[in-house]
């Protein structure tokens, strides 16, 4: 180790209020290779954690010390490096954790965001920059996990006194009840008798006042000063309370699962899976839910820690629900099953009447699974069917198709009168383009009367009462969830396969043809407001994000505009636009911006 166990002992015995991290150079780099030792020192009034690391020290606190302190920690720190290396740096802050990520910052993109009404550029804030192990190589989403907060001096005191007063209370209690019980017993059935009539006379209120006076003479030889100390004693009272943040997770090639802190950077868990993961798990306050090579894993969000959960019998479809410790999910073999969570057996098993469009959705009250061919069911956690919505027919789809094969059938016998005229080559080439194009379009439409109604191919999105869902019939619908009546429909005049977006007045829908749609959620009347839209990034409240000619694009309530400078790399939006993940191409490496700034 770098330093010695005396001067280890300096730095576990300081009580001092600060974030400090001191690295130090080692063959002119900085070098951090594992973590030797982490331990947990507690006092009256803070608790700090230590991370003592082959060729970096980390001490930290929850709250800010003066200047003398940081002096003699710095001190503290040129001793600890001598006869090491020259003192590389010596930072104060959290955040600078992770030596890579001077290196990842200096690397990160420049992003500009640029208002179109105003002309204006600003810089978007780069929060936070880390290093990666290897290359990201797999899924990256935003979602949410629990970290441990540290009481401050206030809220432990408040909490203390409050279970204190609790326990003394239930103590208190039971020595009336004792002391009941004795005195019944001394005083025979006689007095037990009594005391039952005394609760039926009129006179109860007087009879009552007595009680209080007798629950005093009860109380006469319960010290409650003494019985206070005692609790106290043998009472434990937590450090941490859990909190719900943000958090980001990826996967890395060799299937370990990262979660790190959206707000810091640093990392909270890391867990190795049995295999990749090929779609988002299903996400609780407390745990993630996957199925990983038939069994589904719950990962537990405070530290990743992974267990089998049930082992499935049946390949599921990749959407699963959890609620109340039990799994809903289809299997390809068009059933419905529900398991309790750690059993492995099934509890019911309904038979649908099509093949689910990705699996089960659900919310507090009922499941929901969209069919392919056309329908939407509506369960109750006890496997009965509460309501089901048949969608439109495919009227505008047919007329649709028949419109194209009727434009394409008047193109060739155009070009064909002209390549007689002229026999020109590249005029047999064009018929031949074009009768490719005929060619799917009547298998296209051959498919279609096989069948009556329009698909569901996208999940359902669950806005309180109501629910959102696209289809290929053209159109998207506003259900309520409860009967499954729907409020409107709006047409998007081609085909629905993407999931509605729901914002604060507006629902955001792109087509098939890459056209951005805003409907009004409260009429159900919309318009086509942007064209040849690539993806939606992310809707919240008037704010939405969306990808289109390889840019990424930004609109509000009052304005539009872009975000600059991010070239090849990737990038995801967390739902609620407050922040933006870039990764990627080919760089180990990720950072957060500050979006919150577009508004």
């Amino acid at each position: 180790m770098p330093c010695s166990e005396a001067q280890l002992q300096v730095l576990k015995s300081n009580h001092g209020e600060v974030d400090m991290m001191l690295f130090w150079e080692q063959s002119s780099s900085v070098v951090v290779t594992e973590v030797l030792r982490e331990f947990m020192v507690k006092s009256e009034r803070l608790c700090f954690l230590m991370l003592v690391i082959s060729s970096a020290f980390c001490f930290c606190s929850h709250e800010n010390a003066d200047a003398g302190f940081k002096d003699w920690a710095s001190n503290i720190g040129r001793g600890i490096g001598k006869g090491v290396g020259k003192v590389k740096k010596i930072r104060f802050g959290a955040q600078e954790e992770d030596v890579a990520s001077a290196v990842a910052e200096a690397q990160a993109p420049k992003l500009i965001y640029a208002n179109n009404r105003y002309g204006s550029e600003e810089p978007v804030p780069l929060k936070w920059a880390i290093g990666l192990p290897d290359e990201i190589d797999g899924l990256v989403w935003v979602g949410t996990t629990l970290k441990k907060i540290p009481y401050t001096e206030s809220e432990f005191n408040d909490l203390r006194y409050k279970m204190v007063s609790g326990q003394v209370k239930i103590l208190r209690q039971e020595h009336i009840v004792k002391k009941r019980a004795q005195m019944e017993k001394e005083e025979g059935l006689g007095g037990v008798e009594d005391m039952l009539d005394s609760f039926l006379d009129e006179g109860g209120a007087e009879e009552e006042e007595e009680e209080d006076e007798d629950v005093e003479a009860l109380l006469v030889d319960f010290d409650e000063k003494e019985v206070r100390r005692k609790v106290l004693e043998r009472l434990v009272i937590p450090q941490f309370h859990s909190e719900v943040i943000q958090a980001i997770f990826f996967q890395a090639p060799n299937n370990d699962l990262y979660c790190i802190d959206a707000e810091t950077g640093l990392t909270l868990w890391v867990t190795t899976l049995s295999s990749q993961l090929l779609h988002r798990p299903y996400e609780t306050e407390d745990r993630l839910y996957a199925v990983l090579l038939g069994r589904l894993v719950g990962l537990d969000k405070k530290s990743g820690y992974p267990s089998v959960m049930t082992v499935l019998d049946r390949v599921p479809y990749p959407n699963l629900f959890v609620e109340d410790d039990n799994l809903y999910l289809a299997s390809y073999d068009l059933r419905l099953f529900r398991y309790p969570v750690g059993e492995q057996y099934s509890v019911w098993v309904s038979k649908m009447r099509g093949e689910p469009a990705g699996g089960v959705y659900g919310d507090t009250e009922s499941l929901y699974v969209p069919l392919l061919s056309g329908e939407l069911l509506c369960y109750s956690f006890r496997g009965s069917e509460k309501w089901t919505f048949i969608n439109k027919g495919l009227s505008d789809e047919k007329i649709y198709f028949e419109k194209k094969l009727n434009a394409l059938y008047k193109q060739i016998e155009k070009e064909k009168s002209d390549s007689r005229r002229q026999e020109r080559e590249e005029d047999a080439m064009k018929i031949h383009r074009v009768m490719t194009s005929v060619k799917k379009l009547e298998a296209q439409k051959k498919a279609l009367t096989n069948r009556t109604r329009g698909r569901f191919m996208s999940p359902p999105v669950i806005e309180g009462d109501d629910l959102y869902v696209s289809s290929t019939d053209f159109n998207v619908y506003r259900l309520n969830k409860h009967s499954g009546i729907p409020s409107w429909a709006y047409n998007c005049g081609v085909e629905a396969w993407e999931t509605p977006y729901v914002g604060k007045d507006y629902v955001w829908l792109k087509d098939s043809h890459s056209r951005l749609h805003r409907i009004n959620i409260k009429t159900g009347e919309g318009e086509i407001m942007i064209r040849d839209v690539k993806d939606i990034q992310a809707v919240h409240e008037d704010l939405i994000f969306y990808v289109k000619g390889g840019a990424l694009k930004v609109n509000t309530k009052t304005s539009t505009g872009s975000i600059k400078g991010l070239g090849e790399y990737k990038n995801i939006v967390s739902p609620d636009g407050s922040l933006m993940v870039v990764y990627g191409p080919r760089a180990k490496t990720i950072q957060v911006y500050d979006t919150s700034i577009i508004r």
